[in-house]
């Protein structure tokens, strides 16, 4: 018995991507395409064409009599010329035909679903506007495109060039198809965790080519909205308004291409004029974010639709290929990357690591060790970069690596990186290790080169911080991935406040021996001091986050003089959050003299709001 297997060009599309589509990339099959129909196929009775009125003789391959002439196909307003809806429109064609006057105006209508033939330019100073339910007026349609087994349609032009080559011309049409996203799909889309953008199914190691051939305008539309994908191959038409929207295109070029023969030979029914999905140009070249197209899809059925236009300017024009491939939607799912810090110190030759228990404070010596951690599980990472960003200015630390480079607070410190994977801290690696991070790995960083001293500002945001952007290349070497800004930190000890404490008794020689009691208090701490006169007692290590309170204890023959920093029985109150400047040190004097009828008080001075005080334990 003999069995024959059928499989349609889609399911065998569907079955190639299966197998070959990278983890964490999911093709969306586009369906239900349709296309303008071609003049050869509209039957009789039909006109075969529309145009504009002032390019309706010059046609190839066509009679002119199968080609409607428009009147009014723009009318000027709010500075544009507006595509005239088709309902709006009439066949001045027709009435050169018809010598009865009377003959009704439905016999002079327009109808829709052909190639449409306009200007490229205005002439004047005024951009068309084209609103997408206008053009499907005259190019929407419900004719389904016969792909050929390559999956192309292609087509020929029926505009000729006039013969003082004064009036360029361009052919429009439109493919339409639909695709649906799944609750999953959404969630992902939704959530910033995927890209989604336009490619071929192809038959190579990746399943696909994030490319679009196309020739020689292009616009794509999405659920009725246009997106950023907006090319033409050459620079004619520059602006047109979309929808209302001022939309500037951009030219392709296969100067650029990163697999040239490849995509020309996937784009050959295109002249080789293609669109690239990952960008470029600029700095941020390979990234898939320019043309993404999440923003504007939506959670189960999506309709796409992609005005194509054909340049006609010179004779040699005849000759170009003109067509379109049959594309799909890709999810393509974003790399995910964790960077930490910590700070260790050296202890007998040991490190040991600082943590939320134990802190380091002003004044502290620490080391610096970075964490690159690859928590994808479909990517392996290549070529990580971190890039300082523009307000960096607010870092303690700046860093700049590479797989070649790595600066340290402006100083090249490549060769004294040590690098260790997955915590294996008996291998070491250089700096190369950044050119590839297996999914889950952890790479860490270190060097005795970078050491950091704790200073005012990290006690007051209770912090050391860095911050930049990474960079990755993952899937293939063109796919460049940037993050957003990572801000890194790691925690500081608020505890470097100071408080100068002095007492001195009036009129004295030096000679007293007594000394004061002072009870210092906090919500969280207590401490006793006994002051002499004449010497200056610090409080070292005070949070700058605690209010504290002083209560002096006075013999009974002495009283307070009233001072700047200390008055009668309430303390003036220091907040020293308002002394940065003095580095958040505050100064309490306290002057006695002996009184004339000595009794013993307790004098309860006032609360004290040490918003800026350090804390060392000094107490």
């Amino acid at each position: 018995m003999t069995v024959f297997v059928f499989i349609t060009y889609d399911n065998l599309q569907n079955i190639q991507a299966e197998r070959n589509l990278p983890l964490g990339v999911t093709e969306v099959e586009l369906t239900n395409w349709t296309k303008t129909r071609e003049p050869e196929e509209i039957g009789d009775g039909e006109k075969k064409m529309n145009s504009h009125s002032d390019r309706v003789e010059l046609n190839e391959g066509i009679s002119s009599e199968d080609v409607d002439s428009i009147d009014g196909l723009y009318k000027s307003g709010n500075g544009y010329l507006n595509l005239t809806n088709i309902n709006y429109v009439t066949s001045s064609s027709d009435k050169l035909d018809n010598v009865d006057e009377n003959v009704e105006q439905s016999t002079q209508k327009v109808t829709g679903n052909k190639v449409l033939r306009t200007l490229i330019n205005s002439g004047l100073y005024m951009k068309f506007n084209y609103n997408l339910s206008d053009l499907y007026g005259y190019l929407k349609s419900d004719k389904a495109i016969n792909w050929d087994d390559e999956g192309r349609v292609t087509w020929n032009l029926h505009t000729c060039v006039d013969s003082n080559n004064t009036k360029p011309s361009v052919e429009l049409r439109m493919l339409s198809a639909n695709f649906y996203i799944t609750t999953e799909q959404i969630k992902l889309i939704q959530d910033k965790k995927a890209y989604v953008v336009l490619g071929v199914p192809a038959d190579n190691e990746y399943g696909f080519e994030p490319i679009m051939p196309y020739s020689d305008i292009v616009s794509v539309f999405l659920n009725g909205t246009p997106t950023n994908i907006n090319y033409e191959c050459r620079s004619l038409v520059k602006n047109y308004n979309l929808n209302g929207v001022p939309t500037k295109y951009e030219t392709t070029t296969n100067e650029k291409c990163w697999d040239k023969t490849y995509h020309q030979n996937l784009s050959s029914h295109t002249d080789g004029n293609h669109i690239h999905m990952d960008t470029l140009s600029g700095g941020n070249k390979g990234e898939l974010t320019p043309l993404d197209l999440r923003s504007r899809i939506k959670m189960e059925n999506n309709n796409i639709d992609i005005l194509i236009g054909n340049y006609i300017t010179n004779s040699s024009q005849k000759n170009i290929s003109c067509g379109f491939s049959k594309i799909n939607l890709y999810i393509i799912e974003k790399p995910k990357i964790d960077v930490t810090m910590k700070l260790y110190k050296y202890k007998n030759g040991q490190v040991v690591y600082f943590d939320e228990n134990y802190r380091p404070t002003r004044g502290d010596e620490v080391y610096v060790r970075i964490d690159i951690k690859n928590t994808s599980d479909n990517y392996t990472l290549k070529n990580i970069n971190f890039s300082r960003t523009g307000r960096s200015n607010q870092d303690n630390i700046t860093v700049q690596m590479s797989p070649d480079n790595f600066i340290y607070n402006g100083n090249n410190i490549t060769d004294d990186i040590r690098c260790y994977i997955n915590e294996d801290f008996k291998n070491k690696y250089k700096i190369d290790a950044l050119k590839s991070l297996q999914p889950k790995g952890v790479l860490t960083i270190m060097s005795d080169k970078m050491k950091y001293t704790v200073g005012d500002t990290n006690i007051k945001y209770k912090q050391i911080r860095l911050s930049g952007n990474i960079s990755v290349n993952y899937i293939r070497d063109e796919f460049k991935f940037i993050s957003a800004e990572k801000i890194i930190t790691a925690p500081i000890s608020d505890e470097g406040g100071i408080l100068e404490i002095k007492c001195s008794v009036e009129n004295d020689d030096g000679l007293s021996e007594e000394s004061f009691l002072i009870n210092v208090e906090s919500d969280k701490d207590f401490s006793n001091l006994s002051i002499k006169p004449g010497e200056t007692y610090m409080l070292k290590n005070l949070s700058i986050n605690d209010s504290y309170y002083i209560n002096l204890v006075v013999p009974q023959d002495y009283e307070i003089v009233d001072s700047e920093t200390y008055q009668g029985s309430s303390q003036n109150k220091i907040n020293l959050s308002q002394m940065e400047a003095q580095n958040y040190t505050g100064n309490i004097e306290i002057k006695l003299k002996k009184k004339n009828n000595p009794y013993f008080y307790k004098n309860k001075q006032g609360k004290i709001n040490i918003n800026v005080l350090d804390k060392s334990k000094d107490l």
